[in-house]
């Protein structure tokens, strides 16, 4: 039934739209989080990986399914960056504001990936 397709193509691009949002959420807060001069040689990192994956392109996908493959690969990178970063920052007194924020996103990505499986399953 067609209605029922558009439905959930609304559906599914609104999905995605919120996970891309929530996205740029997290890291217009790491780099407010950043913006100083102060900061050590992970953080550093952190503030360049950030630039890179900002500037990364993705061509538009062609149906639900490769949308939805696509944003797995996104969100499973945003959960290795956090983590990652995570296990660098452990230890540093200095950075324990970052690294609580860091371990919190990087459950938010796990969520977001569970979401985007069950949408898959469902396809």
């Amino acid at each position: 039934d067609k209605n029922m397709k558009d439905i959930k193509d609304l559906s599914l691009a609104s999905t995605l739209r919120k996970l891309r949002d929530s996205e740029e959420a997290h890291i217009r807060g790491i780099r407010r989080m950043l913006d100083n001069e102060k900061c050590n040689a992970v953080e550093i990192q952190i503030r360049r990986s950030i630039k890179y994956e900002a500037k990364e392109k993705y061509s538009k996908p062609r149906g639900a399914e490769e949308a939805l493959n696509l944003a797995l690969v996104r969100e499973k990178s945003a959960f290795d960056f956090y983590s990652h970063f995570c296990k660098q920052l452990l230890g540093n007194t200095e950075s324990l504001p970052l690294l609580v924020v860091l371990r919190k996103l990087s459950y938010v990505e796990k969520s977001h990936i569970k979401i985007i499986e069950g949408m898959l399953k469902n396809l």
